[in-house]
């Protein structure tokens, strides 16, 4: 049925429910009906050259569908409802999305899913209560547990957290020998950890060359805010040695609220054990945080980027007077006003 002039999906194409492959190719056709579902044998639908702005919920109902021809259709872009549930292959245009299909295989272990299974039940039936506290705590707080068949216990507190990391990474360990790289990771680590405890900041995560810094509730704004300008201030003056030839930046991001806290993990006796729990910071401070870091020292965007939550809260006018708004456009999926500068303390 390509190239009949057809403005509509015909409803012969519904006679035989047994069909695998229709081709409405080179037509007029403007959408998808939402019955389509009815061809369960349908594996190949080609509508390449049509009038079809966006899909629907019905394509998703063709059990046995392995491929979506629709190039050369006014469509911008597949919905994401669509990439989330679709197992087929759809091209358009713009993008092809390709459908990888779930594959179990039998492992050796059979009880270790069945294991995991009932602990996991244990966990979901279980509630957690929280606690306020003023001072952060770390993974060996006995007021935190994670038993698996009790109700558990975790910690809320109102903190700044501030992520910071190095500016083009990647290709730094393109650029660089091993010996270099070395000495430029532990030198960093080194130096921002020193300060964080310098200024009343307890680091609780190191992910490569990301490290974590979370502050008491007092002062946890003016302290934050110090941290990383002297976290800067010694990136500027001193990290630039460990790569002979080539800059040194990073980036660092600042947000405050409420993080509730609860402690992960499994029991093991190994020498090990230690790298088997954690702690969990749930709230927007450590998610919004992390993504003002992405964003600064990039894009023409200074190097300490903090939300406005922390801006209001500096007590210090003389630090607060440094930083200016930044183009909020330059964040994405941020609803709230940032603030940035260079600020560097010795």
């Amino acid at each position: 049925m390509s190239g009949r002039n057809l403005d509509v999906f015909p409803a012969k194409a519904f006679e035989d429910k047994t069909i695998t492959c229709i081709d409405l190719s080179n037509n007029h056709i403007k959408e998808i009906p939402a019955n389509i579902g009815e061809l369960a044998k349908l594996k190949y639908l080609h509508l390449e050259n049509n009038d079809i702005t966006q899909l629907h919920n019905g394509i998703l109902k063709v059990q046995f569908l392995e491929c979506l021809y629709l190039k050369g259709n006014p469509m911008k872009s597949l919905p994401k409802f669509i990439k989330e549930n679709a197992h087929f292959d759809i091209s358009t245009d713009s993008e092809y999305y390709h459908y990888y299909p779930d594959i179990e295989v039998n492992g050796c272990n059979q009880f270790l899913q069945k294991e995991i299974g009932r602990e996991v039940d244990g966990i979901i039936e279980n509630n957690t209560s929280f606690i306020s506290c003023t001072e952060v705590p770390n993974v060996t707080d006995q007021e935190i547990t994670y038993p698996r068949h009790s109700e558990r216990r975790g910690k809320t507190i109102n903190t700044c957290v501030l992520f910071v990391d190095i500016r083009d990474s990647v290709q730094k360990n393109n650029d660089h020998r091993v010996l270099t790289l070395s000495r430029m990771y532990s030198s960093f680590i080194y130096g921002v950890l020193r300060i964080a405890k310098e200024y009343k900041g307890h680091v609780r995560n190191i992910i490569g060359d990301r490290v974590m810094v979370v502050f008491d509730e007092k002062d946890s704004c003016d302290m934050a805010v110090k941290c990383a300008g002297s976290i800067l201030y010694f990136c500027r003056k001193k990290m630039g040695k460990t790569i002979p030839n080539d800059s040194f930046n990073c980036g660092v991001g600042i947000h405050y609220g409420s993080m509730n806290v609860i402690k992960v993990g499994l029991t093991d006796r190994s020498d090990e054990h230690d790298d088997y729990q954690n702690l969990v910071w749930i709230g927007e401070p450590a998610n919004l945080a992390s993504r003002l870091t992405d964003m600064a020292g990039k894009y023409n965007i200074p190097s300490i980027a903090i939300s406005n939550d922390v801006y209001k809260r500096l007590s210090d006018n003389p630090l607060k007077r440094n930083f200016e708004m930044v183009d909020k456009k330059k964040f994405k999926d941020i609803d709230f006003i940032v603030y940035g500068c260079n600020l560097l303390i010795k």
